[in-house]
């Protein structure tokens, strides 16, 4: 069969029943930049997994593994039948310890906004605070966080992905309305897929091994021109992805590198950056950030336009994958881990444990020798046993007598666990102090003090970390919340029917413009604002139904994208989720000393209520009563000052810019 020109032409697979597309028919511009992307992704691929003096002359590869099976505590299979399966797994526990510690903190972010006119924009940083917190709440960052620190210390490198999620609620109907007990054969459900049931923001954790940088050798992440990942799915997957999209069926079944197809009279390699299985599509994402360029091959097949451009993805036009190390090389992209570090001491500890129960089982049935000409099984030390003929003296032991374990080998054993302990998180900040003698609580905050100092590099890391995300985020969430959601048609006026968009709304507990802790309820439409007898009067409402303080801030859809144009600037405010007895204690004496040298009136009180509960393990909202600021009033009775001032916080022409609207605060004067 002829191949009509813009048609695909399908041959038979004679070793299955599916058929094999030909591949697809490419412009001369197609091959040139596809010919471009083949020797990038290969030769990037090739350099990396090549021996390297900084993985210890092992490829990328290889050291990951190596680090994983450190940290999961990986126990090898026996070399020999004497051989025992032993692994402590010390090197873990050392990453716990530090993976608890970053968890015990959250890294809050403060943001800041300048205009294009790098003026601040007053109020718009702490709302998008707020909104990343919600954000961060509906994905559910809590459950990821983990994780991600997991494979930063684990590795010493973690690649995340801001994306934009889209979840499809599958929608099975019961045609028939069968029961459990009517004739299976009746049964009838119809499945189809619903329209998007929820768009949310998201982080995507990438295995190192499916990240590939352009450049070996740069340790910089903002100056790699290439970055790509590649992933191996199965073909139903792969086809409830992409299955509408134009070259589907162009993705062939099988890769053989080995085959030249002419097509045209041009040459065309079959290829794909790794071998593939038959019913498995390798999926290769390529982000070029200096050209602007974005493509995804399936199977090798080019799936979007030569010059589809990498913005229409990324908000900023970085790319939308993001890199952190724990601990840099220079000179190299990627990082040191923990395990790096212990993984030579913990081989050398498991070898020595091994040796020490070995000695200790020979000392408790060592090896014997026999004279005679008798083969004697070991069932002779079998207690009760009895064994004739056989002569005093015939068994003798094999080893010397001094092979008995002695002090020497028990600070051998203790020097081999210290070493790692100073590589890593000492045994009082761990809380596994032993029997090393009691403490003050002053020794015990300063050792803390001085490994926290040595772990400063760690927790910059993740402070690194969290700014980067955090800065994705705010890009994701400009870009997506401007859109409408959805469409209806709006009947308030019989005579005047139309159809009206969508925008998304949604509610959290925060703190308030005047200090207070209430509701903040975040609205985006596209009409204009409502005035502001109105805006108070749906205030009131929400009080009345949440019983709590309530402030609503609008934003204008379509202007909202407007604010991308904006300066972001964002800082990382690590602070303590659950203190111990003594730093409970250091805060208190810091809340006294605060309102003695600036006095009672320059606290505040609800923050400051919030972080006494959490250091006495409290829950805030349940150990104090909601009493909308009057406990606040009554302390500052003596001071005739008043709480804030009004006005509506808008920020004047700089809220209208981005179509911004605030309410004002409602204050009252202390009496």
């Amino acid at each position: 069969m002829e191949k009509q020109k813009g048609e695909i032409v399908v041959k038979e697979d004679k070793t299955s029943d599916k058929k094999e597309a030909i591949p697809v028919v490419y412009t001369p511009e197609e091959l040139e930049v596809r010919g471009q992307l083949i020797t990038m992704c290969s030769a990037s691929r090739d350099e990396r997994e090549q021996p390297h003096a900084e993985f210890d002359e092992m490829t990328y590869s290889q050291n990951y593994d190596t680090n994983k099976r450190a940290d999961m505590s990986y126990i090898p299979p026996k070399k020999n039948k004497a051989d025992k399966r032993i692994v402590t797994g010390y090197t873990r526990e050392k990453d716990n310890t530090l993976l608890s510690a970053l968890l015990s903190f959250n890294f809050n972010p403060d943001i800041t906004v300048y205009d294009n006119e790098e003026m601040i924009f007053p109020t718009l940083g702490n709302h998008f605070e707020d909104m990343v917190k919600k954000s961060r709440e509906i994905e559910e960052y809590d459950v990821t966080r983990p994780l991600l620190y997991r494979e930063l210390i684990a590795q010493g490198d973690v690649f995340v992905e801001e994306i934009w999620e889209a979840i499809h609620i599958p929608d099975i109907k019961n045609t028939n309305q069968w029961k459990p007990g009517d004739k299976i054969d009746g049964a009838k459900f119809d499945t189809q897929v619903e329209a998007i049931k929820m768009e949310k923001c998201a982080v995507k954790l990438h295995q190192g091994k499916n990240v590939y940088l352009g450049s070996f050798y740069q340790d910089n992440y903002k100056k790699q021109e290439l970055v790509y990942t590649y992933e191996v799915i199965s073909r139903p997957l792969a086809k409830a992805i992409y299955g509408k999209w134009d070259r589907w069926e162009s993705v062939p079944m099988v890769i053989d590198n080995t085959t030249v197809i002419l097509d045209q009279g041009t040459t065309y390699y079959d290829w794909n950056l790794g071998r593939t299985t038959k019913d498995q599509v390798g999926v290769l994402k390529i982000q070029q950030k200096f050209s602007n360029r974005y493509m995804i091959m399936l199977n090798g097949v080019m799936m979007l336009p030569h010059n589809f451009p990498l913005s229409e993805i990324s908000p900023d036009g970085e790319p939308t994958i993001k890199h952190q190390v724990l601990e840099g090389i220079v000179g190299c992209a990627y990082g040191k881990g923990q395990p790096s570090k212990t993984k030579v001491d913990q081989a050398v500890h498991d070898e020595f444990l091994r040796l020490l129960i070995l000695r200790e089982e020979q000392a408790g049935a060592p090896p014997m020798g026999y004279k005679g000409k008798r083969v004697l099984s070991a069932d002779i030390y079998t207690p009760g046993k009895i064994t004739n003929n056989l002569k005093e003296g015939a068994l003798f032991p094999i080893l010397p007598n001094g092979n008995a374990l002695g002090p020497a080998d028990f600070s051998m054993y203790q020097l081999i666990k210290t070493m790692i302990d100073e590589k890593t998180m000492n045994a009082t900040f761990s809380g596994d102090e032993g029997g090393q003698g009691q403490k003050t609580a002053t020794q015990i905050v300063q050792e803390k003090q001085q490994q926290l100092l040595k772990l400063g590099l760690n927790f910059d890391a993740v402070k690194s970390l969290e700014k980067t995300l955090i800065w994705a985020r705010i890009g994701n969430m400009i870009k997506n919340y401007a859109k409408p959601t959805g469409k209806k048609v709006n009947q308030d006026n019989p005579d005047n029917k139309y159809i009206e968009e969508l925008y998304r709304k949604f509610s959290m507990e925060s703190t308030l413009e005047n200090g207070k802790k209430g509701i903040k309820v975040f609205k985006f439409t596209n009409k204009g604002f409502p005035s502001m007898k109105d805006q108070m009067k749906e205030e009131d409402s929400f009080e009345k139904k949440y019983n709590k303080p309530t402030q609503i801030v609008y934003f204008n859809g379509p202007k909202f994208i407007q604010l991308l144009k904006y300066r972001w600037i964002v800082n990382i405010v690590p602070t303590q989720e659950v203190n111990d007895q003594i730093e409970g204690e250091l805060f208190k004496g810091h809340l006294r000393d605060a309102k003695d040298l600036f006095g009672p009136e320059s606290i505040n009180y609800e923050y400051a209520k919030e972080r006494f509960a959490i250091n006495i393990k409290e829950d805030p909202s349940r150990f104090f009563l909601e009493d909308n600021g009057e406990g606040v009033m009554n302390m500052l009775a003596n001071n005739p000052l008043v709480v804030g001032q009004g006005g509506n916080g808008s920020g004047g022409g700089l809220a209208n810019k981005a179509g911004l609207k605030l309410s004002p605060p409602k204050l009252q004067p202390v009496k």
